[in-house]
């Protein structure tokens, strides 16, 4: 039975791949900043799926939490099969208007904890030849975004990031895209026709929708 850690797992996309990975009988290491939510969603998942889920609340906006979830999970003896590089956020606004430490936290939990835990933990899939990590994207990614200039930067990182890494070695969707081995998974008619209007239009036209859609 393989073990999957999913971070951001108390609520939206991450809580949605928490009770997918579940039902499908995972076991579960969950984590996100709310102890309490993550409690009450291990208790719903334990008896009706037969499985083990284990909670660890952190922040990952704190430098120090990647390498402490990876120690504690070492220690204890836990290999980890499968990844979910769920946590994220973004914030409205403009780069001179958002606080400075929002949108270091916002850098710090999209891509340095996801490039931290990805770091740590890919070695032992390598090396047991077996497992996977799925990050969680965004449409964002495909284009610059005013009003959320940093959010989508961040984005655009995972993209690259992650096609970059399947090269060298939301919810439903994104599950059984990554259970099929694919590589990027669009969700809906309307973001693949906004991501391949992005690829075909001029940049600049793109900044300027975006800016207006973000206002």
């Amino acid at each position: 039975m393989e073990t999957v850690l999913i971070t951001g797992a108390s609520s939206g996309i991450g809580l949605e791949l928490a009770k997918l990975f579940a039902a499908d009988k995972s076991n579960l290491i969950l984590v996100a900043r709310s102890a309490d939510k993550l409690t009450s969603l291990a208790e719903s998942l334990r008896a009706p799926h037969g499985v083990t889920v284990r909670v660890m609340p952190k922040d990952l906006a704190q430098p120090e939490a990647p390498q402490q979830l990876f120690d504690e999970l070492s220690r204890d003896g836990v290999e980890i099969d499968v990844l979910v590089n769920n946590a994220g956020f973004g914030h409205r606004g403009t780069i001179s208007q958002i606080p400075l430490q929002r949108q270091l936290d916002m850098i710090q939990v999209n891509i340095t904890a996801l490039t931290a835990l990805t770091r740590l933990f890919l070695p032992g899939m390598l090396a047991r030849n077996r497992g996977g990590i799925l990050n969680v994207g965004s449409t964002a990614g495909f284009q610059p975004g005013p009003e959320m200039g940093v959010y989508y930067a961040t984005k655009a990182y995972v993209q690259n990031f992650t096609e970059a890494l399947a090269e060298e070695a939301v919810a439903r969707i994104g599950y059984d895209g990554f259970r099929k081995g694919k590589v990027v998974v669009i969700t809906g008619l309307r973001n693949k026709l906004l991501v391949q209007s992005v690829r075909l239009s001029p940049r600049f036209m793109v900044r300027k929708i975006t800016h207006a859609l973000n206002k």
